[in-house]
Formats: structure tokens, sequence, C-alpha cells
């Protein structure tokens, strides 16, 4: 379940693997609006809150 088996920040590499999708499909989704994106340096972090509430069709 990813609330348990994930930490609170993913990254893309986690969304990949939820998603059972390949990178540059990843890339192309976490690049559209509905994902809020953490930036720390050049790495690119997202809310596993708003990940999982975008799964379940909850919004932005």
């Amino acid at each position: 379940m990813i609330t348990t088996e994930y930490p609170s920040i993913l990254k893309v590499k986690d969304i990949q693997n939820i998603l059972r999708i390949g990178q540059r499909q990843t890339y192309d989704l976490v690049k559209t609006e509905d994902f809020k994106t953490i930036r720390l340096g050049n790495r690119h972090l997202y809310s596993k809150e708003h990940f999982i509430n975008w799964l379940e069709g909850k919004g932005k």
C-alpha cells in the first residue's frame, strides 16, 4: 500500500514504480500542472499526499 511503503516525499522513481510505467511516461506526467513539485536544487520531489489525492481523483 502506498501509504506505508513509501516516504511522505516521493521521487520520480517512486511514482514510476507505483504506477508501473516507463521513465519517459513518468517524467511527462510529473511535468503536467496536476503535480505540485518540491524543488531542492536540481531534484524534483512530490508530496505523497498530493499524489494519492491525484490518484483518487480528488483534484489538485
